[in-house]
C-alpha cells in the first residue's frame, strides 16, 4: 500500500510540477495526447485507448492540474486518483480503488508538503497508519483495526520498534 502511495506521490510531483515532458505528435500520426479545455489526457491502449490512460483536470483554470486519474492495472477502468483540493499546486489527497469491490483506500497530506501523513488503507473510513514526522514512512500502524496503533516507530529509523524488539535489536 505504501508503495502505491509513493508511486502516486512521484507521479503527482511530476504532474503538478509540470515535468512530464510529453509532446503531441504532428502530421498524420495518431496522437497519444488529447487536450480539451481544462482536460489533458494521455491515451492508453485498447480499442477505446482507456487501458493505462492518465487523465488530468484543471477545475479552477489556474493552468495547474487539480486532479489526476490513472488506470494503473491496465484494465481500462480508472483506479488511482490524486487531488490538489486546496489549489496550492501540490497533491494532498490520494485515493486508490482496491479489489473487485473497488474499496476506496485514501491518504491525506495534512501539512502541505505533498507527502501523505495519515492513511485509511482498507477503506473503512478510519485512520490506520500515521507518518508522524513527515519523512514519508509510516511511524504508527493500527494492525487489528481497533483505532489504536499496535506498531510504533518511535525512534523514526524506519523499523517498527516491536519488530526490532522481536529480533533482539
Amino acid at each position: 500500500m505504501a508503495k502505491t502511495f509513493i508511486l502516486c506521490g512521484l507521479l503527482a510531483f511530476l504532474v503538478f510540477a509540470g515535468c512530464c515532458g510529453i509532446t503531441e505528435k504532428q502530421g498524420n500520426e495518431t496522437s497519444n495526447i488529447s487536450i480539451s479545455g481544462s482536460n489533458f489526457i494521455i491515451k492508453g491502449t485498447g480499442a477505446d485507448y482507456s487501458k493505462g490512460a492518465i487523465y488530468f483536470n484543471d477545475t479552477n483554470n489556474d493552468s495547474l492540474p487539480d486532479m489526476a486519474a490513472m488506470d494503473t492495472n491496465d484494465d481500462g477502468e480508472l483506479d488511482t486518483f490524486i487531488y490538489d483540493t486546496n489549489f496550492d499546486g501540490k497533491a494532498d489527497l490520494w485515493q486508490v480503488l482496491l479489489g473487485a469491490n473497488r474499496t476506496v483506500s485514501s491518504a491525506w497530506d495534512l501539512n502541505g508538503d505533498a507527502v501523505p501523513d495519515v492513511y485509511d488503507s482498507n477503506g473503512d473510513y478510519k485512520i490506520d497508519a500515521w507518518d508522524l514526522n513527515g519523512d514519508g514512512r509510516i511511524d504508527q500502524r493500527d494492525v487489528n483495526l481497533d483505532g489504536k496503533a499496535e506498531l510504533h516507530d518511535d525512534d523514526f529509523d524506519g523499523v517498527f520498534d516491536e519488530v526490532e524488539s522481536a529480533i533482539g535489536r
